[in-house]
């Protein structure tokens, strides 16, 4: 019965039309970074290619310019990687993150609670708002890796070029980058997936004391808003060592300046916040 119900939750929440546009969404602001990689390297390197023509120096594009270094997952300074990375908060809520919300409201929860029980039907949809959440992010972040590696040689990142690839030793994964850069990829996958997945469930605790949808999907954005000002008003760089403690930017490799203690930590504690309540309302809460 566990089992059904879990698959059954899966895919009321990857069928549906929310799912698509979100995911839609961030597959959009990836191509958009994309677009305007290729636009800014065409425009240096017709200005290298004028500049050889007048002093006789041959044009060496560097291992750079390869997917490692342009993915949205490692490069921080486009438009489209800071968009990316600051609605994805309320955009990975949207496809599942209300539905509770709705059912609740609806008494559609009374009529599974009977079938299948409450604590099943309460884990269940945490775990297909997690799968709803992590998917909503990863896919546009395989997307565009995978459009890159059609567009750019695949180049081994090297060390001597980490002032123009901007990944350093104090970021997350660095030995990995210059390494085995196809292992860092799937790190930084793994990590936005899990992340992404923990912060949507955030919306499900929230539901039992709030009716309105809409102000739950907002809950983790103004979460990590919250956040962001408790580190800027009271964590200088030298009081939080220097680490950033905000998915907002070290879901990013370019902005990962902190450490798996961190990370660990983090996913801890929003693991707690979500399966925690979720299990005690599940045990407590009368339905009828």
């Amino acid at each position: 019965m566990f089992v059904n119900t879990v698959v059954f939750e899966i895919k009321k929440a990857l069928n549906n039309k929310l799912f698509l546009a979100a995911v839609l969404t961030g597959c959009v602001i990836v191509s958009i970074s994309a677009f305007e990689n290729a636009i800014g390297e065409y425009i240096g390197a017709s200005e290298m290619a004028q500049r050889e023509a007048r002093m006789g120096m041959e044009y060496n594009t560097g291992t750079y310019m390869s997917p490692f270094g342009r993915w949205v997952g490692v490069e921080g300074y486009s438009l489209s990687s800071s968009i990316l990375y600051f609605v994805f908060p309320f955009l990975i809520c949207i496809p599942y993150g209300w539905s509770y919300c709705v059912e609740r409201n609806s008494g559609y929860e009374k009529q599974v609670v009977l079938r299948c029980g409450k604590r099943t039907y309460y884990v269940a949809k945490l775990i297909a708002v997690f799968v709803s959440g992590g998917l909503t992010m990863l896919i546009p972040l395989v997307y565009h890796f995978l459009f890159l590696c059609l567009v750019y040689p695949l180049y081994r990142p090297l060390s001597v070029e980490m002032v123009y690839l901007g990944i350093f030793p104090s970021n997350l994964f660095s030995l990995e980058f210059y390494t085995h850069p196809f292992v860092y990829v799937a790190l930084m996958c793994l990590l936005n997936f899990l992340f992404c997945g923990l912060l949507a469930c955030v919306c499900l605790p929230v539901t039992f004391f709030v009716k309105n949808r809409i102000a739950v999907t907002l809950v983790p954005f103004a979460m990590l808003l919250g956040l962001r000002y408790i580190q800027q008003m009271f964590f200088t760089s030298e009081t939080a060592g220097g680490l950033e403690i905000n998915p907002m930017y070290f879901l990013n490799g370019m902005r990962a300046t902190t450490n798996g203690q961190v990370v660990l930590i983090e996913l801890a504690v929003l693991a707690a916040l979500t399966l925690g309540p979720v299990l005690i309302w599940g045990k407590n809460h009368e339905i009828f």
